[in-house]
């Protein structure tokens, strides 16, 4: 075989890869989606959207969806940590596509909002978590008062709890209802719920700064002990905000949290609390 073929067999081969992977982008989007929405496969689409993304596609738009979609599959998962990650890349590195990230936000496939349910029920804007028994109200998407918050999903979670995921339309917030069965004293409730809080910087450890503000306040939600708490910490150039409040009954325990934009905080306070409002934790 003389070099003159080998060049031009090479040279064939190295065309036909850059000529794939320029048009398959948008392509692999579409597979993540559906490995994300009709498939299932969290793994396999988030695998995808970070192909795309570690690509560096000349299309940004495109880019920023798929940025997107990593935030919401690894919400989705449970990842919150990860989530969090994602979250900082979208908001720092997309500012430009704050519109596209907002019609995205509680949409699925481009299509009609549709919340993806698969450890609850969801009727009259009212959620109801199977394995807890855990129930609230969900902000009307249309609500001013309350923000453009929607419910998006729930999914498996950390310590092996179950999450309800809402997003609004700025790509800097999100909150989430996390619960899980843990049967504990009555008398024992009030050092549980200060444990819990103590130790939420350790699950935090990947957010610049987080720090509690002093004066968590204890408080009754649907009749059973909770704390409530503001952390700020700082996410790319922004200041930012949690609002968390623990609530611990003699066999659940569920934490109601939501970060945004500093200047958000009222707007987010506002949508926990009357998720928290209408809460019932057996």
């Amino acid at each position: 075989m003389n070099r003159r073929f080998v060049a031009t067999m090479l040279t064939g081969v190295l065309l036909f890869a850059v000529s794939a992977a320029a048009q398959t982008a948008a392509e692999q989007l579409q597979k993540g989606i559906y490995e994300q929405e009709s498939a299932g496969d969290l793994d396999a689409a988030i695998q995808i959207y970070r192909q795309i993304l570690s690509s560096n596609p000349s299309d940004r738009k495109l880019a920023a969806q798929a940025q997107f979609r990593l935030f919401q599959a690894l919400l989705q998962k449970g990842d919150f940590n990860g989530a969090q990650q994602e979250l900082q890349n979208l908001s720092i590195n997309f500012q430009e596509y704050r519109e596209l990230i907002a019609s995205m936000a509680g949409r699925t496939g481009g299509g009609a909002y549709r919340p993806n349910l698969t450890l609850g029920t969801l009727q009259n804007d009212r959620y109801h978590n199977k394995r807890t028994g855990v129930e609230f109200n969900t902000p009307a998407p249309n609500d001013g008062n309350l923000g453009s918050w929607m419910f998006q999903s729930d999914a498996p979670s950390s310590d092996n709890g179950e999450m309800a995921i809402f997003v609004n339309g700025k790509p800097e917030g999100f909150a989430a209802v996390w619960m899980k069965p843990d049967e504990s004293s009555a008398a024992s409730i009030p050092a549980r719920l200060q444990h819990d809080m103590d130790r939420k910087h350790e699950d935090r450890a990947g957010m610049k700064g987080w720090t509690l503000r002093p004066g968590a306040r204890t408080r009754l939600v649907g009749g059973q002990q909770a704390l409530t708490a503001i952390a700020d910490f700082t996410q790319g150039d922004e200041q930012m905000v949690e609002y968390l409040t623990w609530v611990r009954s003699t066999k659940t325990r569920a934490l109601f949290f939501g970060n945004a934009r500093a200047e958000d905080l009222g707007v987010l306070q506002s949508a926990l609390e009357y998720m928290l409002g209408t809460a019932m934790v057996p």
